[in-house]
């Protein structure tokens, strides 16, 4: 008899084995890199420009730009952890510059413009020689320098639009968010209380099933959250993955209204249509895999390149979404390397598709 449960003990043991061996990890789940090494490699084969010490490269979703070993713990509380770059806690762009400026032929790179751990994208380095230059190229108050490439959740009121916007940070119960404002006093941009941010925005695809579109936005700077905040509280279709403001988004007698993000309504998260989950081969038990869908796709040097814009190809993560949700993405933001402006920012009526499933 001991010897039977035994031996149905063990083929349980192996079945669930092979069970195991059998479910596909999902694409979420799997970070972009995972050591010192994978990262040396990584950047080596996503170098978007390098001449006469003027670096851009295309940084990985989940990679900090300085390590988090002293960052304080109230800032640690305000980041929101996803499973798949938990692996990477351990790697900095700081960490790895030495051994990336060897590799590169410097002696000394500055990190000039990193994007935020969460956005994936161009990633701007210099020499100290060439960093004023490069420095003064992207400090132009109302130039639009920087363009990302954005998945949303729903489709945004207008298709395009531009505004000039102050922003500023709201503070309740030890809880800041940033918020835009219509009219800006010179006393307020005077005392540093608002920050002027420009935004430009086309929608390059749309699927009217799933609710969900392929937004680009050009902006002058991200300071505070800008980008998602605005996808959020002004286009009213939030980005797939950020847990900043897709809950200042609701929906009330059938018309899309900005909630407050102080408000105690924000504090509960939108769910997510389970159609839309079905498209990302997800369920309501693993929403959290989502990472955030936001990518600088392209940086903007006049100092350096006046014709040209720098662009980084997107993610596997943000191609893999985009192929489910079936948005179509121009082939010119592809391929990482240095594109003509007026072919980077050509739109058409191809950049518009009608309802797809």
């Amino acid at each position: 008899m001991i010897s039977i449960v035994r031996r149905c003990s063990t083929l349980a043991q192996n079945l669930a084995k092979e069970s195991s061996k059998s479910v596909k990890s999902h694409i979420y789940e799997k970070p972009p890199v995972s050591s010192l090494e994978e990262l040396n490699d990584y950047f080596l084969n996503n170098i978007i420009y390098n001449n006469q010490g003027l670096i851009v490269l295309n940084k990985p979703y989940g990679l900090r730009k300085e390590s988090a070993i002293g960052l304080p713990q109230d800032r640690k509380k305000l980041i929101t952890k996803h499973p798949a770059i938990d692996k990477m806690e351990h790697l900095s762009f700081s960490g790895i510059l030495r051994v990336l400026s060897g590799e590169l032929g410097s002696d000394e790179l500055n990190l000039i413009k990193i994007p935020e751990r969460y956005i994936s994208g161009v990633s701007v380095l210099s020499t100290p020689k060439t960093a004023y230059k490069v420095h003064k190229s992207l400090i132009v108050p109302t130039a639009l320098s920087y363009t990302y490439l954005a998945i949303c959740v729903g489709i945004p009121i207008k298709l395009s639009d531009s505004c000039r916007l102050g922003l500023t940070i709201k503070e309740k119960n030890g809880l800041k968010k940033a918020v835009f404002l219509e009219k800006v006093s010179k006393k307020s941009l005077q005392q540093q209380l608002v920050v002027p941010i420009r935004m430009k925005y086309t929608t390059l695809a749309t699927n009217d099933v799933l609710k969900v579109s392929l937004v680009r936005i050009q902006n002058n700077r991200n300071k505070w959250h800008a980008l998602r905040a605005f996808c959020g509280l002004r286009m009213l279709a939030p980005v797939l993955g950020d847990t900043f403001y897709s809950s200042c988004v609701r929906t009330v007698l059938g018309r899309k209204m900005p909630v407050d993000p102080l408000s105690p309504l924000a504090d509960f998260p939108c769910k997510l249509p389970n159609r839309l989950l079905s498209a990302l081969e997800l369920n309501r038990e693993n929403t959290t895999l989502i990472p955030s869908h936001l990518h600088l796709s392209g940086v903007n040097l006049d100092k350096c390149e006046p014709k040209h814009i720098f662009v980084a190809k997107p993610p596997d993560h943000f191609l893999w979404t985009c192929q489910k949700l079936n948005l179509i993405v121009p082939d010119i933001y592809l391929e990482n390397g240095l594109v003509d402006k007026s072919s980077y920012f050509q739109d058409s009526s191809k950049t518009h598709p009608e309802t797809s499933s």
